[in-house]
Protein backbone atom coordinates (compact mmCIF):
# COMPACT_ATOMS: atom_id res chain seq x y z
CA UNK A 1 0.00 0.00 0.00
CA UNK A 2 1.33 3.61 -0.81
CA UNK A 3 0.26 6.53 0.77
CA UNK A 4 0.77 10.36 -0.01
CA UNK A 5 0.53 13.56 1.74
CA UNK A 6 -2.61 15.69 1.15
CA UNK A 7 -2.08 18.92 -1.34
CA UNK A 8 -3.52 21.02 1.77
CA UNK A 9 -0.09 20.48 3.18
CA UNK A 10 0.80 23.66 0.89
CA UNK A 11 -2.37 25.40 2.47
CA UNK A 12 -1.34 24.39 6.06
CA UNK A 13 2.15 26.18 5.59
CA UNK A 14 1.14 28.87 3.69
CA UNK A 15 -1.16 29.66 6.38
CA UNK A 16 1.77 29.59 8.99
CA UNK A 17 4.13 31.70 6.55
CA UNK A 18 1.33 34.12 6.28
CA UNK A 19 0.92 34.43 10.02
CA UNK A 20 4.85 34.58 9.92
CA UNK A 21 5.12 37.54 7.44
CA UNK A 22 2.11 39.67 9.66
CA UNK A 23 3.90 39.16 12.53
CA UNK A 24 7.31 40.44 10.45
CA UNK A 25 5.21 43.83 9.26
CA UNK A 26 3.83 44.24 12.74
CA UNK A 27 6.97 44.60 13.64
CA UNK A 28 8.13 47.03 11.21
CA UNK A 29 5.12 48.92 10.97
CA UNK A 30 5.84 49.05 15.42
CA UNK A 31 9.30 50.69 15.04
CA UNK A 32 7.81 54.24 14.07
CA UNK A 33 5.58 53.86 17.13
CA UNK A 34 9.09 53.79 19.42
CA UNK A 35 11.07 55.80 18.00
CA UNK A 36 14.41 54.11 17.64
CA UNK A 37 17.57 55.26 16.01
CA UNK A 38 17.57 55.50 12.57
CA UNK A 39 20.51 52.86 12.76
CA UNK A 40 18.54 50.74 14.55
CA UNK A 41 15.31 50.77 12.30
CA UNK A 42 17.44 50.30 9.25
CA UNK A 43 18.27 46.83 10.71
CA UNK A 44 15.66 45.83 12.16
CA UNK A 45 13.59 46.56 8.99
CA UNK A 46 16.31 45.19 6.53
CA UNK A 47 16.49 42.24 8.56
CA UNK A 48 12.22 41.63 8.73
CA UNK A 49 12.46 42.04 4.63
CA UNK A 50 15.31 39.23 4.63
CA UNK A 51 12.81 37.15 6.68
CA UNK A 52 9.78 38.01 4.57
CA UNK A 53 11.69 37.08 1.51
CA UNK A 54 12.75 33.52 3.19
CA UNK A 55 9.13 32.76 4.06
CA UNK A 56 7.66 33.44 0.69
CA UNK A 57 10.51 31.02 -1.16
CA UNK A 58 9.45 28.63 1.87
CA UNK A 59 6.02 28.78 1.08
CA UNK A 60 6.17 29.27 -3.06
CA UNK A 61 8.82 27.16 -3.96
CA UNK A 62 10.07 24.58 -0.88
CA UNK A 63 6.60 23.56 0.69
CA UNK A 64 5.42 22.58 -2.84
CA UNK A 65 8.26 20.26 -3.88
CA UNK A 66 8.85 18.78 -0.86
CA UNK A 67 5.06 17.77 -0.41
CA UNK A 68 6.08 16.05 -3.56
CA UNK A 69 8.96 14.05 -2.30
CA UNK A 70 6.77 12.98 0.89
CA UNK A 71 5.23 9.66 1.16
CA UNK A 72 5.01 6.07 2.58
CA UNK A 73 4.87 2.87 1.50
CA UNK A 74 3.88 -0.20 3.28
CA UNK A 75 5.38 -3.66 2.49
CA UNK A 76 5.40 -7.45 4.19
CA UNK A 77 8.63 -6.63 5.99
CA UNK A 78 7.64 -3.38 7.51
CA UNK A 79 7.21 0.53 6.60
CA UNK A 80 9.58 2.89 4.10
CA UNK A 81 9.23 6.62 4.21
CA UNK A 82 10.62 8.86 1.42
CA UNK A 83 10.91 12.60 2.68
CA UNK A 84 13.89 15.05 2.27
CA UNK A 85 13.98 17.40 -1.01
CA UNK A 86 17.81 18.77 -0.37
CA UNK A 87 18.52 15.65 1.23
CA UNK A 88 16.60 12.62 0.20
CA UNK A 89 15.78 9.61 3.06
CA UNK A 90 14.49 6.45 2.37
CA UNK A 91 13.73 5.22 6.27
CA UNK A 92 13.17 1.38 6.21
CA UNK A 93 11.68 0.47 9.61
CA UNK A 94 10.76 -3.07 10.10
CA UNK A 95 7.41 -4.39 11.96
CA UNK A 96 9.52 -5.66 14.63
CA UNK A 97 11.12 -2.15 15.57
CA UNK A 98 7.99 -0.14 15.39
CA UNK A 99 6.48 0.45 18.49
CA UNK A 100 2.97 2.65 18.20
CA UNK A 101 1.47 4.49 15.77
CA UNK A 102 -0.30 7.63 16.74
CA UNK A 103 -2.32 10.50 14.94
CA UNK A 104 -2.64 14.21 15.69
CA UNK A 105 -4.71 17.00 14.15
CA UNK A 106 -3.87 20.68 14.97
CA UNK A 107 -6.10 23.78 14.51
CA UNK A 108 -5.62 24.02 10.84
CA UNK A 109 -5.19 20.36 10.09
CA UNK A 110 -9.04 20.19 10.95
CA UNK A 111 -9.74 22.97 8.80
CA UNK A 112 -8.34 21.25 6.42
CA UNK A 113 -9.69 17.65 7.12
CA UNK A 114 -6.13 16.23 7.51
CA UNK A 115 -4.28 14.72 10.33
CA UNK A 116 -0.48 13.99 11.04
CA UNK A 117 0.61 10.25 11.82
CA UNK A 118 3.68 9.25 13.76
CA UNK A 119 5.43 6.19 13.42
CA UNK A 120 7.25 5.99 16.68
CA UNK A 121 9.98 3.14 17.36
CA UNK A 122 12.08 3.00 20.63
CA UNK A 123 14.83 5.17 18.58
CA UNK A 124 12.34 8.16 17.96
CA UNK A 125 9.64 9.02 16.24
CA UNK A 126 8.58 9.92 12.41
CA UNK A 127 6.10 12.46 11.39
CA UNK A 128 4.13 12.42 8.24
CA UNK A 129 1.83 15.38 8.13
CA UNK A 130 -1.37 16.56 6.38
CA UNK A 131 -2.64 12.93 5.30
CA UNK A 132 -6.05 12.74 4.23
CA UNK A 133 -8.33 11.82 7.39
CA UNK A 134 -9.63 8.75 5.97
CA UNK A 135 -5.93 8.05 4.17
CA UNK A 136 -4.58 8.29 7.62
CA UNK A 137 -6.94 6.35 9.59
CA UNK A 138 -7.07 3.47 7.03
CA UNK A 139 -3.23 3.60 7.07
CA UNK A 140 -3.46 3.37 11.59
CA UNK A 141 -5.46 0.26 10.91
CA UNK A 142 -3.49 -1.40 8.16
CA UNK A 143 -0.41 -0.05 10.72
CA UNK A 144 -1.79 -1.99 13.43
CA UNK A 145 -2.92 -5.07 12.17
CA UNK A 146 0.31 -5.51 10.57
CA UNK A 147 2.04 -4.72 14.17
CA UNK A 148 -0.40 -7.35 15.56
CA UNK A 149 0.45 -10.09 12.93
CA UNK A 150 4.28 -9.69 13.27
CA UNK A 151 4.30 -9.78 17.01
CA UNK A 152 2.08 -12.90 16.88
CA UNK A 153 4.22 -14.54 14.38
CA UNK A 154 7.04 -14.14 17.08
CA UNK A 155 5.54 -15.10 20.07
CA UNK A 156 4.40 -18.19 18.96
CA UNK A 157 7.26 -21.71 18.57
Amino acid sequence: MKYQTSGKLIIIRAIYSIVMIAILAIIICSQYLLKLSSEMHNIITYLAIVLIIFLLILMLIYTPLEYKMLGIKINDSGVIIHRGLIVRKKIYIAWSKIYTVTKSNGPLELLTNTKSVSVVTLANEITIPAINKKQADEFIKCMNQAIKEHTNENTSY
